[in-house]
């Protein structure tokens, strides 16, 4: 903990062998600060800002663009990445979430991270935002070949038909009203890119959430000054928030007049207000609309790596060794291009469930081609309850993830395989969802992958599957946990511990804690290995009882099932 008189409050701890984390609040604006002290050559700065979409434009992608061609104070564009190189960093880069924008540097030592921070946080907080770059950013056309060559555009464009994207996007739209930032698109979809996307929007969009509560400024490394850093940090303040009340929302320097604002189609009641605490997300979806016309979907641009021109569709994570970190929706919209179709099962104690799940289609260029997947999605419980997700996490590993579990046996180790491989994957929100995939299935089996899927699960509660080998398997895989838990935390603090703390930062503003010890949150995050050595004295009605109330018998309006199918057909529709 820091001894000097500052304007920034200490708020927590949390002390391990190798690692401590100190928490810090500001008193004048509410800006966080991490420090992870860990001993490292190297010093990583990471800035997480809270960033929630309201529509399909990608204002929060073109803005994390935009933020590095200059500022207030340096307004040269370039400037930031050249001051970096002068100090031996290792450049900067940025990515875009759903739910927040991340900016980050590596650096070699403390006095460069002391020279280098207030010039980031002068394009973060007052980027000049200039209309030729934004132009050149998303609406350039090549002179050659007169296509879109916008980087914004073109990362997009790359992404659109990805059968994977498709897939996530679909399931995140079920789960999702939207009245709720994770039914868009972070990166925006294509049509509304090119049509409603103007600067005048991000600018508003910058305006909304670019505010000093909505910002954690994370440092992971060795040697590191705390003290300075909080010196720096609390003149940083004077010199731009003097005025500021973290209670209420600021204007960073785009003043736009009414017409602007109408032209723009935002308003202030787009965006919910900007507080410490914001609201929860915690709206129930309305049904799909079962008449829509199969339509291709739009891409999930959960992250969109800038500074390297890169896409990736899936978000950061990190479990136990998976518990994991990563960083995800439905409506009367559904998702555009699905088909709601119903179909009985009968389960093995004699129950029978419709079943609905929607068709999606993706375009391929081989009309032979006859491959879908099948995938499940659930919108589950608090982020909170790690203790939960640290238990389901070790048997959907034990059920899917091994050649030796129960589903690869009776999926893909067969004269017939139905599926190639078999996938789960955790996505953080303020109410966790899971995905469960099956790949490489064919078109003739989906409604069979679909219907065997419940039906496997529903013989494990009847002990038609050998209830202690799968014991002795959820065993050995928490002490396999346990272990690559530990290395991971050896291996990769950094980013390890700034995810977790980018998640406890998000998921404070998102997810108010209620359990009146906020302070402590962070150390329900950090206590993966207590959690999974208390798994280890559980009994098999325990892991029962998981699938039961979390696979089994959710609640139906916060769980769908997708079936992505090849289409030629829609690759010649899109074509013309």
């Amino acid at each position: 903990m820091a001894g000097i008189q500052s304007n920034f409050d200490f708020l927590s701890s949390y002390c391990e062998p190798t690692f401590n984390i100190e928490k810090y609040q500001s008193k004048q604006t509410g800006m966080k600060l991490y420090h992870i002290n860990v001993p490292l050559p190297l010093i990583k700065l990471e800035i997480c800002v809270q960033t929630k979409p309201y529509d399909d434009t990608g204002c929060a992608h073109t803005l994390e663009h935009l933020i590095f061609m200059g500022s207030r104070n340096y307004p040269h564009q370039g400037y930031l990445d050249y001051i970096t190189a002068q100090h031996y960093s290792l450049g900067t880069n940025a990515a875009t979430y759903r739910d927040m924008t991340t900016y980050e540097l590596t650096t070699v030592n403390h006095k460069s991270l002391s020279t280098l921070l207030p010039v980031y946080l002068d394009h973060i907080f007052h980027p000049l935002l200039l209309n030729n770059c934004f132009l050149t950013e998303v609406h350039h056309i090549s002179g050659e070949t007169g296509d879109d060559a916008g980087v914004v555009y073109s990362e997009m464009q790359a992404s659109e038909n990805q059968p994977d994207d498709i897939l996530l996007y679909s399931i995140l739209r079920d789960l999702w009203s939207d009245k709720s930032p994770y039914y868009y698109e972070a990166g925006g979809r294509l049509e509304s890119i090119r049509n409603e996307l103007t600067l005048d929007k991000i600018k508003i969009f910058h305006q909304k959430f670019y505010v000093p509560n909505n910002v954690a400024i994370i440092l992971c490394g060795g040697g590191i000054n705390i003290d300075e850093i909080l010196e720096i940090l609390n003149k940083f303040e004077q010199e731009n928030f003097l005025q500021y009340d973290n209670r209420q929302k600021l204007s960073m320097g785009f003043s736009l007049n009414e017409n602007q604002r109408k032209k723009t189609k935002l308003s202030d009641d787009n965006f919910p207000s900007i507080q410490i605490k914001s609201a929860s997300f915690d709206e129930s979806p309305t049904p799909p609309d079962t008449n829509k016309k199969v339509n291709l979907p739009s891409i999930d641009a959960t992250k969109l790596s800038v500074r390297s021109n890169s896409y990736e569709a899936n978000e950061p994570s990190f479990c136990d060794s998976e518990l994991m970190v990563s960083h995800g929706e439905s409506s009367t919209a559904s998702s555009p291009g699905s088909i709601l179709v119903t179909f009985e099962t009968e389960t093995s104690i004699g129950q029978r469930n419709m079943v609905e799940y929607k068709e999606v289609c993706y375009p391929v260029e081989d009309n032979e081609e006859n491959l879908g997947q099948v995938a499940f999605g659930y919108r589950l419980e608090s982020i909170y309850k790690m203790e939960i997700y640290t238990a389901l996490d070790v048997l959907l590993t034990t059920l899917f993830d091994e050649d030796i579990s129960i589903f690869y046996k009776e999926f893909i180790e067969l004269p017939n395989t139905l599926c190639s491989l078999i996938d789960h994957d955790w996505f953080n929100y303020p109410e966790r969802v899971l995905t469960i995939t099956f790949e490489g299935v064919e078109i003739d089996n989906l409604t069979l992958v679909a219907d065997k899927y419940s039906s496997v699960l529903y013989s494990i509660l009847n002990s038609q599957i050998d209830s202690g080998q799968l014991y002795t398997q959820l065993q050995r895989n928490i002490r396999k946990k346990i272990e690559s838990h530990l290395n991971e935390v050896e291996a990769e603090p950094f980013d390890f511990l700034t995810d977790l703390c980018c998640l406890d930062h998000v998921s404070e503003l998102s997810a108010p804690y209620t359990d009146n010890d906020g302070e402590q949150r962070l150390h329900k995050f950090l206590q993966n290995q207590k959690y999974l050595e208390s798994l280890l004295n559980r009994p098999i009605l325990y892991w029962h009882e998981l699938i039961k109330k979390y696979l089994l018998e959710w609640e139906p309006s916060k769980r769908t099932i997708i079936l992505l199918k090849p289409s030629y057909e829609l690759l010649t529709e899109q074509q013309g």
